[in-house]
């Protein structure tokens, strides 16, 4: 019972808001509202509405943009805090305006839930985010199916149970009339060390019986569902799946040059001496062909005219490395004469330039393109969004075309950002993302090319300033963002503004497109390079396609420079005329290939110290456990299969395991020489993994044909 003490400061907290009196018990904190407590400890945040107490219930009737809310203040972030919250309710309302009802926000994550009478048909139960609660959106509707006769204007228990992760990860339990119905994530609120607790409503009557809140730290976790794995490989960034490790430290792995660096660099006057990815590249598997969209920059001194200095252009490439720049004429171009400042300006009707709005003349910013298979209509296949100052504002533009060369803008702004921006597919959410500065807002689009409404999902903070090497400030310059694995991976460039002027780049992660981690280490993932002369000593920047899969590698494009725009140890922009390292082209920038091993952002590493790792409970769809892993000469790699509690599985131990040996990102794990795993497929199960002087990348469940 110790153990689930609470902290007395909760337990006063809640006793006074719910008027009880106050004294010490070993059992967990309790704030209990009855009906006729409920006016007097909630306050009003606005709107008005006909109140009542009738039959010990409060009822209210006639609302009109209704707010109820109880706030129980900031407290730092915990792990391991449960929550719990169960509600008498019954409502007549037959519509929803997206917030209507019950919302939890506690430890960054709001939950809403709502039900609805609907005369014509079965009554729903409605949940989700302020921009995903509405019935005609499928996903944010709960099937009460295996609730017989379930009427939502009968006094329904409604009850929502949570739990905090090591992760700082973790999902909403919902149960109706107690049968548990849902597994929710809820939305990220902005306020992470808020908890709040508030009643929303806008139309139909509304009458609550009972209210009771929980919250206490450590406790009994939640019943945890098994999580299914599919063929995605799981990486060793964190806990997210594994229960306990031993003597495995872990290392993050930065990116090996290319032997082939610079593989792409200016060539053309349109081009000034800076190529830069700002940029996309991605691997076209119908066309099998690699394809680049990469922004110039050219300065005044350099030539550039107004609204000329950053245009997009289009390079393709057969096997990545030697580019070819195919000839256009829809994207005219001009300079300035350097030779000639004062005579007519230089026109190349000519050119490898696919986009360009000569109607700003400070130029575009940070293009993403994707290209999208899941658009019906060809003509949106491929899809750009970008940074731009236009007379109808400054901020995000999309623009969309059917073959990544000829592009229509869309003249309408969709979101009012900062100038370095990226965008992906974020398949966790369902969702266009926009990741721009300041400090890397989120934005998500309901539809391309169409106004967000200025919502922004989250803003990521991902550790304090005093955390934070002490040359670098908390600026998140750009945040690229890849899919990888069934997760995100991110790239967040700090700016280290009024120190040294330079950018540096991490690695982050998220299993859930919102929360993120950033690596704790602080280990550079892409530092320039140190050797003075190289095309990339000055800054790496990747570009916002994510990785490109080739062979054993993965190949990560970024743009090198050998100059920037800002002075390093100094403020201010390029190197004035008359002064040492004074260079007319402004900008010096090429383009470079780092690679990894597949799977090779992070491994866990034993070395003559035997180290082991044992997974959480698990489902998965394969029927075959690879590894990835580098094993030395001597050095040993056994996998066994354990049950949900733990105990080992017969046939599938480590004993039996047969003995693994090299360098390969498929190991095939047989038990005395079977490999096959369709007995246990579905079956809630724990890996337990035992090595020494080897390095584990990732493992996954996988069907024989789906090995490299």
């Amino acid at each position: 019972m110790n153990r689930h003490m609470p902290r007395i400061a909760i337990s006063l907290l809640l006793m006074q808001l719910a008027g009880l009196a106050v004294a010490e018990s070993p059992a967990p904190p309790r704030g209990e509202w009855r009906a006729a407590q409920l006016l007097n400890h909630w306050p009003v945040s606005r709107g008005r509405a006909r109140q009542s107490i009738s039959q010990k219930q409060w009822v209210v009737a006639a609302p009109n943009e209704f707010y109820r809310g109880l706030d129980f203040g900031n407290r730092p972030r915990t792990i391991d805090e449960r929550g719990d919250v169960e509600i008498q309710w019954a409502t007549e309302s037959q519509n929803n305006y997206a917030a209507d009802g019950l919302r939890i926000v506690t430890q960054g994550r709001g939950l809403r839930i709502h039900p609805i009478y609907q005369p014509e048909g079965p009554d729903l139960l409605l949940t989700g985010t302020s921009l995903g609660m509405t019935p005609d959106i499928p996903h944010a509707r709960i099937d009460l199916s295996d609730l017989p006769d379930f009427d939502a204007r009968a006094e329904n228990i409604y009850r929502i149970q949570w739990q905090t992760n090591a992760d700082r990860s973790f999902s909403f339990h919902l149960s109706v009339n107690g049968k548990q119905v849902a597994e929710l994530p809820g939305e990220f609120e902005p306020r992470e060390q808020m908890a709040t607790l508030s009643l929303e409503f806008r139309t139909g009557p509304q009458r609550i019986g009972r209210l009771r809140w929980k919250l206490f730290q450590g406790g009994i976790p939640l019943k945890e569902k098994p999580r299914v794995l599919t063929e995605h490989p799981q990486l060793l960034f964190d806990n997210h799946l594994v229960e306990t490790y031993r003597n495995l430290p872990r290392t993050l792995h930065q990116p090996v040059m290319h032997s082939a660096n610079p593989v792409f660099t200016w060539k053309h006057p349109w081009e000034y001496a800076a190529v830069l990815l700002w940029g996309t590249v991605l691997f076209d598997e119908e066309d099998q062909r690699f394809k680049m969209w990469y922004m110039t920059w050219g300065n005044e001194a350099g030539g550039a005219l107004p609204g000329y200095k950053t245009p997009v252009c289009y390079a393709t490439s057969v096997d990545g490395l030697k580019w070819e720049r195919p000839q256009f004429t829809h994207c005219p171009f001009q300079r300035q004469n350097p030779t000639d400042p004062d005579g007519p300006p230089q026109t190349y009707p000519k050119n490898n330039i696919v986009f360009n709005l000569p109607v700003s003349a400070d130029g575009m910013d940070s293009p993403t393109i994707v290209k999208d298979v899941r658009d019906p209509d060809p003509q949106r296949r491929y899809k750009m969004s970008y940074w731009h100052r236009l007379p109808t504002g400054t901020g995000i533009y999309h623009a969309h075309s059917p073959d990544g060369i000829h592009w229509t803008h869309i003249p309408q702004i969709v979101a009012r950002t900062g100038d370095r921006n990226t965008f992906h597919w974020d398949p966790l959410r369902d969702k266009w993302i926009t990741v721009s500065r300041p400090a890397a807002s989120f934005y998500e689009y309901q539809q391309f090319g169409k106004p967000n409404r200025d919502f922004v999902r989250t803003r990521v903070d991902f550790a304090p300033r005093d955390r934070l090497p002490p040359t670098e400030s908390t600026d998140i310059y750009s945040f690229p963002v890849m899919n990888y694995a069934g997760m995100q991976i991110g790239v967040p460039e700090f700016y280290g503004r009024g120190t040294t002027n330079r950018w540096v780049s991490y690695l982050a992660w998220s299993h859930n497109g919102t929360t993120w981690t950033i690596d704790p280490e602080r280990v550079p993932w892409m530092p320039w390079s140190k050797r003075a002369g190289d095309f990339d000593c000055w800054r790496r920047n990747i570009h916002n396609g994510g990785v490109i899969r080739r062979g054993d590698k993965l190949w990560i494009y970024f743009s090198g420079r050998s100059q920037g725009k800002n002075i390093p140890g100094r403020s201010g922009f390029l190197v004035p005329s008359g002064e040492p390292g004074y260079d007319p082209r402004g900008i010096v920038g090429s383009i470079g290939i780092g690679t990894l091993r597949v799977d090779g952002f992070c491994s866990r590493d034993a070395g003559r110290v035997p180290g082991s790792l044992q997974t959480k409970v698990f489902r998965f769809t394969g029927s075959q456990l690879q590894l990835n892993a580098d094993i030395e000469p001597g050095g040993t790699l056994r996998a066994s299969l354990l049950d949900a509690q733990g105990r080992p599985l017969p046939g599938y131990t480590a004993e039996n395991c047969d003995p693994l040996s090299g360098d390969k990102i498929a190991h095939r794990v047989a038990w005395k020489g079977s490999a096959d795993l369709t007995a246990l497929t579905g079956t809630p199960v724990r890996l337990r993994l035992e090595f020494q002087q080897t390095r584990l990348y990732s493992f996954r469940f996988t069907k024989p044909a789906a090995a490299p």
